[in-house]
């Protein structure tokens, strides 16, 4: 009731509140909206109470499984899992991993998987990290709690594991979105970063990134710290399929640059995936095929037809065979597109 503010206890939390501390700092006023109002202050604080003017009481401020989800987890996906080995061998020729390292690993499949290869690698050599730092998932909490990662600093977390181990582990550390990426600070974290692994869901052939729209330019995600990780880590890699479907990840152009192509150093991706068959135990294919005719098959490969229909028409039939009752059972849908109600 005095005003401190954290988001990693109550039902609903979220974790780290670094992308909220600096409006704490800065907004003319400051209104805390919370479920969970406790009558003592709070022995963990992301936002004091000098920051705080006024506190508003609610039954509930949202539904937390859209919050967090329970743990992100390595990607199950052949593809994905190839580049990210390739993630991991890259960094480990290059001369990346080393005793000290700092790093940044994103939150998607790819980005996570390539991490569990480092980590690999680091239990054969029993290499240490100083520091990770960014966004927190489940698993990079779980190389902390081992021992993998020094210190870690967070300005956002991604799932609830995270969310325990910012409240529970000494050296998990909450930091503002101002101290993560701040360029006029003397020193932001990203600055530090020897390497940051990013994902991406476009990318041209000057290496410019978009992270925040699909192929049709519908708004999917926010950028979070993918343009700030990859301005301030003095290696940037980013990794995705250069096919998704029969969709072209790399194009000559992106449309919606979110973090630009000079601050990109290596782009890692399937380009074909001929170039991963190898005989497994299921086959010479590790990788799914674009079509059931073969690797080299992709895009619109059969033909294309427009319809036209009339404004009231079927739309689709389904028929379902009840066999001890020896009928058929059939829905059928009917689209109107006309002004009249049928």
């Amino acid at each position: 009731k005095y005003g401190n503010i954290n988001g990693v206890q109550g039902k609903s939390a979220c974790g780290s509140l670094g992308y909220a501390i600096p409006d704490g700092e800065y907004a003319e006023q400051v209104v805390a909206v919370t479920e969970g109002l406790v009558s003592v202050p709070l022995e963990y604080v992301s936002i004091p109470q000098t920051q705080v003017d006024y506190i508003v009481e609610v039954e509930s401020i949202g539904d937390p499984s859209g919050i967090a989800t329970g743990s992100i987890r390595i990607s199950k996906n052949p593809a994905e899992l190839v580049i990210s080995k390739y993630v991991a061998e890259v960094i480990k020729y290059a001369g990346l991993l080393k005793e000290g390292i700092i790093f940044q690993f994103g939150s998607g499949g790819i980005a996570i998987s390539a991490a569990g290869f480092v980590q690999t690698e680091m239990q054969r050599t029993g290499i240490k990290a100083a520091a990770g730092i960014g966004g927190a998932s489940g698993f990079l909490t779980e190389m902390l709690a081992n021992g993998y990662i020094g210190t870690f600093f967070d300005p956002q977390d991604f799932d609830t594991k995270a969310i325990e181990s910012l409240y529970f582990n000494s050296r998990h550390h909450e930091i503002s979105a101002s101290a993560y990426a701040n360029p006029f600070s003397a020193n932001p974290y990203v600055n530090l970063l020897d390497v940051a692994v990013l994902s991406a869901t476009e990318v041209d052939i000057n290496f410019n990134v978009n992270v925040l729209t699909d192929s049709y330019g519908k708004l999917i995600g926010a950028p979070g710290g993918h343009p700030d990780a990859a301005a301030g880590a003095e290696v940037t890699i980013v990794a995705l399929p250069l096919l998704r479907g029969r969709l072209p990840m790399l194009l000559e152009k992106v449309q919606t640059v979110v973090t630009p192509g000079e601050t990109v150093e290596i782009l890692i991706g399937v380009r074909s995936q001929s170039l991963f068959e190898n005989n497994s135990t299921i086959g010479r294919r590790i990788i799914p095929a674009g079509s059931m005719w073969g690797y080299h098959i992709n895009g619109i490969w059969q033909d294309v037809y427009l319809l036209a229909l009339p404004k009231v028409h079927i739309e689709d039939i389904y028929v379902k065979p009840l066999v001890s009752k020896n009928t058929l059972e059939v829905e059928v849908t009917v689209q109107n597109k006309t002004a009249k109600k049928t």
